[in-house]
């Protein structure tokens, strides 16, 4: 129900060599939830001080906020909005930002490198191919955002509330520690006449797996949710599937935090 919400079509993907017979999409699907956790459980943080902060490309005319599990982006005077899961390394040409495809398991898309030069802020002194950040590009620092905003979320209760999406307008979902609720009907249809709200309450079990990451595990199918700073979420399944769930949900524990993003930029900008 989470995927269709999310515009998720297509299905996983099966081999009959590596699953038991009659193969199964249970089996399958566990398989990679088990791949998944212990890679984050045997996951280290490859970068001591990691970049955090919010950042403008003025010759772009776009805002990016940088933090050690997500990058955000906006064009300044547009509606343009995007978004994406990354990771930070350190590398002796700088700090490597590893960008994710979508989707719970996604892998590495693109990767470019950020250097501190001083007086001038960031530089990419590496871009790459399919991203608009390109080797040269200036990014100058903007002050004044709420250190929250800019913060990584490590408790269950921040990623809970309504999930209101940007890109569909409309509330998907409500999320608890303990709980997924859909609900359809309110309102009035075509012809004035009340339209009874129904809610379908699913129990789950929820578990922080990293700073900004929360896995949401129940019956019908695993989920993780992923913080990418200002206040913005995914949230997506494993495998092909979740590839095609990018709709971005601003978190109630953050709210306001891509507003006043825009409004620092705006100003910086001038």
């Amino acid at each position: 129900q989470l995927a269709r919400r999310a515009m998720v079509g297509g299905g996983f993907e099966q081999n009959a060599d590596y699953c038991p017979r009659p193969c199964t999409t249970d089996w399958t699907n566990q398989m990679i939830r088990t791949a998944f956790i212990l890679a984050v459980i045997f996951a280290t943080s490859a970068v001591a001080d990691p970049i955090r902060g919010l950042y403008i490309a003025k010759e772009m005319g776009t805002a990016f906020s940088i933090t050690p599990n997500g990058l955000v982006y906006f064009q300044i005077d547009g509606p343009q909005l995007g978004a994406t899961r990354s990771r930070q390394v350190e590398t002796e040409d700088g700090t490597r930002v590893d960008l994710f495809q979508p989707g719970a398991d996604g892998p590495v898309r693109a990767s470019i490198v950020l250097r501190p030069e001083e007086g001038r802020g960031l530089v990419v002194s590496e871009g790459a191919d399919g991203f608009f950040l390109q080797a040269g590009t200036v990014l100058e620092p903007v002050t004044g955002l709420p250190e929250q905003c800019l913060a990584s979320i490590t408790t269950k209760d921040a990623f809970s509330g309504e999930y209101f999406g940007l890109r569909s307008g409309v509330m998907q979902f409500i999320l608890s520690p303990t709980e997924l609720t859909f609900q359809s009907g309110g309102g009035q249809d075509a012809f004035g006449n009340n339209v009874p709200l129904e809610r379908d309450v699913l129990p789950i079990t929820t578990t922080m797996l990293e700073p900004d990451r929360m896995l949401i595990e129940h019956p019908d199918d695993d989920i993780v949710a992923d913080h990418l700073g200002l206040g913005l979420a995914f949230v997506a399944v494993f495998g092909p599937r979740g590839e095609f769930m990018i709709e971005l949900y601003p978190l109630e524990a953050r709210a306001g935090c891509l507003e006043q993003a825009r409004d620092l930029a705006e100003s910086a900008i001038q």
